[in-house]
């Protein structure tokens, strides 16, 4: 499924087929898309210590650079749209209430950051293909080292 790359250190995926079009493949190792994942080596917990040693590697899910291309715009796109938007909510929340307006900036930051999240996932479905995130949670091999204790979160102590 993986081939470990020392000199980059990360798992460079086998299968070319893109795993959020499905039908391109991926010619170039550098249009995958690398999510870190953790494995727990040994962990301590006492009442007043607790240690966690973990080992972690970037795993490569297959992108063709179509999708890459997409997703890459995408994030551009929906940066700019939000914040934007933030900007202009926060001018025009302090043009109204004046110096109560500070508390659209609270209003303004959910705007930007949810909105980069919201309208990144809107710009990238109306292509027809997976977000990162959907493109992950099919892919075979990242399901197959959750079975063998590897595991999206970074281990907390």
């Amino acid at each position: 499924m993986f081939n470990y790359n020392e000199e980059k250190v990360r798992m460079e995926p086998t299968d070319t087929k893109c795993q959020y079009c499905k039908t391109g493949n991926s010619t170039n190792a550098d249009d995958n898309h690398y999510i870190p994942m953790f494995k727990t080596k040994d962990s301590t917990y006492l009442i007043v210590y607790s240690y966690v040693k973990y080992q972690q590697v970037d795993v490569g899910i297959s992108r063709c650079a179509s999708c890459r291309s997409i997703h890459d715009h995408a994030a551009q796109r929906a940066t700019l749209i939000a914040w934007v938007s933030a900007i202009a909510f926060v001018i025009l929340i302090f043009a109204i209430w004046g110096i109560w307006g500070i508390l659209g900036i609270f209003g303004g930051l959910i705007i930007g950051f949810l909105g980069t999240f919201l309208i990144q996932v809107k710009l990238v479905s109306d292509k027809d293909i997976h977000t990162k995130y959907e493109g992950i949670k099919d892919n075979p091999g990242v399901l197959e080292l959750k079975l063998h204790g590897w595991s999206l979160k970074n281990p907390a102590a």
